[in-house]
């Protein structure tokens, strides 16, 4: 399990360049992202810098807060191995190339909002389970929620995005009750 203080380091750090400098990270990143909407908007208006990778103290910031969330996504009833903490700070170590970077980058946003999307609104929508529940659920845009992310401290904000409501502080306790019997002795 990651731990909340990682400090993960990559092999080939990306300085940081001027946003006029076509790079082949960033030419990899426009590419990749092209045709994505708010994720293409996001990295364009980023001058296609990457969010996570690098040796930059906010994207270091940013990777070691969405590591460890995800590392504790099943305190919010969501399974750890749908985001593969684990297997992504893997991955990021590996990358070596320009292109193996900014893919990761990429993936590491998308897991970023998918983690986002599970945590505000669940990772099911009701009328696609059962046909007869009309619940609509209130999906945000993905676009703000990352550009949200990166206007905020990174830790602050993954913490706010799980509901406020006190019927879901309720069901995170009972949640974890339920888990402690388990551990302690099972059913």
């Amino acid at each position: 399990m990651l731990s909340a203080g990682i400090a993960l380091s990559l092999s080939s750090p990306i300085k940081a360049e001027p946003l006029a400098q076509i790079t082949p990270f960033r030419q990899a990143i426009a590419e990749t992202v092209a045709g994505q909407g708010g994720l293409a908007q996001t990295y364009r208006a980023r001058g296609f810098a990457g969010i996570w990778t690098g040796t930059q103290a906010a994207a270091v910031a940013r990777r070691n807060a969405l590591l460890s969330a995800l590392s504790s996504a099943d305190a919010h009833g969501l399974p750890v191995s749908r985001y593969d903490p684990e297997g992504l700070a893997v991955r990021l170590r590996a990358a070596r190339s320009a292109e193996e970077r900014a893919a990761m980058d990429i993936e590491m946003t998308r897991v970023f909002l998918r983690y986002a999307r599970d945590v505000q609104t669940g990772m099911l929508e009701p009328g696609k389970v059962v046909p007869l529940i009309r619940r609509e659920v209130p999906l945000r845009d993905p676009g703000e929620t990352l550009a949200g992310f990166l206007d905020a401290e990174p830790v602050a904000f993954l913490r706010s995005l799980a509901p406020i409501a006190p019927e879901y502080g309720r069901l995170m306790r009972a949640r974890a009750e339920l888990q402690r019997a388990l551990d302690a002795s099972g059913w």
